[in-house]
Parts: C-alpha cells; structure tokens; sequence
C-alpha cells in the first residue's frame, strides 16, 4: 500500500511540474465573470530580464474616446481602476470588471508604472466583453 502511495505522489508531482512552465499563458484557471462583468487572465514577462514580473500590482485603466476625432484617452486612477497582483508565475487573472476597452499598466509599490504597448509610444488596448474570459496569453513589457 504505501508503494503505490509513493508512486501516486510521485505521479502527481510530475503532473505538477509538467503544468507549471512559463510558455504559452496563464496556468490558472479563472472563474467565469458574473452577470454583467468581463474578466482578463494573462502572464506578464519583463523584456528586461525575460523573466514573469512577480507579487506585482497590474492595472486595468478604462479607455474614453476624444469626441473630436475618437483617440483614446486612459486615466489610471490607483483607488478605482481594476487590477491585481501576480503570482509566482507572473499570471494575473482581474475578475468581474465592467465590459469595455482597457489599457494594461504595470505597476510598482514605489510608485513606478509601465504601460503595455502595442508598438513604441502606443499603448495596446485590450476590449472585455460582457460575459467573457480574456485571456490574453503572455504579455511583455518594459520593467523594472
């Protein structure tokens, strides 16, 4: 009995480990969103090091539309906007957010930010939909 114990555990480690490696996205799973609300799921790797970014805040910033010519406009507000800290693995899942467009920053407990970009000097803008899983696989960014 306490043979095929060992080999249970033994299984079940290797399973473990074989699941938890950075490539392709998030490992967790994330709830569906309730009634109304969207949720993000991603791993953010540092381009600096190459490495996930971990135990760090990452922030969803709501996108508005200049009404002149329809660019976007984001504000983070660190008190309401949505977010999350990253795990171990840099995977962050933000649940139950309200359904729109959203910027994704990066950002320190000293106060330091990063803003995910598309390409240089432009922010990517991710749009949750109601009722919806994004996940968004791995994302790069520019930090520390």
């Amino acid at each position: 009995m306490r043979r095929h114990m060992n080999i249970f555990i033994g299984l079940l480690a290797l399973l473990l480990t074989a699941c938890s490696g950075i490539a392709g996205g998030p490992t967790i799973q994330a709830p569906q969103p309730a009634a109304g609300k969207a949720t993000l799921t991603a791993r953010i790797i540092s381009t600096v090091t190459n490495k996930p970014i971990v135990d760090t805040a990452i922030r969803l910033a709501p996108i508005n539309r200049n009404l002149v010519d329809n660019q976007p406009i984001f504000l983070l507000n660190e008190s309401t906007s949505p977010g999350a800290r990253t795990d171990a693995n840099g995977d962050v899942v933000i649940a139950n957010v309200d359904p729109q467009e959203y910027v994704m920053i990066v950002s320190s407990d000293m106060g330091d930010h990063a803003v995910v970009t598309d390409k240089p000097d432009t922010a990517k803008i991710w749009k949750l939909e109601s009722g919806k899983v994004l996940n968004v696989g791995e994302v790069r960014v520019k930090y520390p």
